[in-house]
């Protein structure tokens, strides 16, 4: 009975002293830019989503149109910055502040600054996103799917499933 007493004892502590992760750090591998490019065949513009990830545990995400896949930037149509949390592969992003293009000041579509986005009003129930993040070709490329929720508060949202980034610094 003794041991037995002794055994949950031992048992109580370290349970208690085990962390539930809560203070995980961002992954090294992931700290620079990344970006997946699509055309859109009737414009022949390109349309970039881009993620900058610091070591930090911070990000910028940003949506810009070129002239070609690897040509100059015509502009920007959204930015946002936010923190992320990394566990093996569970992704984590949150929206801190968040800018748009006011298409009515614009448009041909986007601004030539980012500065010139207005800011959006944060919304608490999509300022969190929740997902998986893989790394390929040793960094080179990560992979991200976000969770898919296709009701949000009455509107479609968009489920596109994975993206493929390539590293670009």
């Amino acid at each position: 009975m003794k041991n037995s007493l002794y055994f949950l004892l031992f048992a109580f502590i370290l349970f208690a002293s085990c962390k539930d992760g809560d203070d995980a750090v961002p992954q090294s591998f992931l700290d620079g830019t990344y970006e997946v490019a699509g055309e859109n065949t009737d414009t022949g513009i390109w349309y970039v989503q881009q993620y900058t990830f610091k070591a930090d545990g911070t990000y910028e995400f940003v949506i810009l149109l070129r002239e070609s896949q690897n040509g100059s930037d015509l502009g920007y149509t959204y930015y946002a910055k936010g923190t992320y949390i990394l566990r093996g592969e569970d992704f984590v992003a949150k929206v801190t502040e968040t800018y748009q293009l006011d298409y009515e000041e614009y448009p041909d579509g986007y601004a030539e600054s980012l500065e010139d986005l207005e800011a959006q009003e944060l919304s608490a129930e999509f300022s969190e996103s929740k997902g998986v993040l893989k790394r390929m070709d040793d960094g080179d490329k990560i992979s991200l799917v976000f969770e898919c929720n296709d009701m949000l508060t009455g509107m479609m949202s968009m489920c596109i499933g994975e993206l493929v980034y390539d590293r670009v610094d």
